[in-house]
């Protein structure tokens, strides 16, 4: 997207990727994490890609995922699901993350 329809130069998107592997380190599914997936998406709760990130967000430590496609509470093991947006800008969950003295 960054290249074709932004018209970014090729190696500045790959420079910024770059950047992003180091500020945001990558983890991978473990057996748990897909175990917990399959679970999740036979009881019907999740379809089972959204329940893996979930599982795998938990592994990693995380407590909270912004998605606005899946429902907002909603939860996987320790991971909540919140929606980014509301209808007049971000939701309160977002602003709480972005701006910690917001309660």
């Amino acid at each position: 997207m960054a290249t074709s329809k932004l018209g970014m130069p090729e190696d500045e998107a790959a420079a910024q990727v770059r950047d992003w592997m180091i500020l945001f380190p990558g983890i991978e599914a473990t057996r748990e994490a897909l175990a917990a997936a399959l679970a999740e998406a036979e009881a019907g709760r999740f379809a089972f890609w959204d329940a893996l990130l979930l599982a795998t967000a938990e592994g990693a430590g995380c407590t909270m995922v912004f998605s606005e496609d899946m429902q907002d509470g909603a939860r996987v093991g320790g991971v909540t699901v919140r929606t980014p947006f509301a209808n007049d800008g971000l939701s309160h969950a977002a602003q709480v993350v972005l701006n910690p003295s917001i309660s």
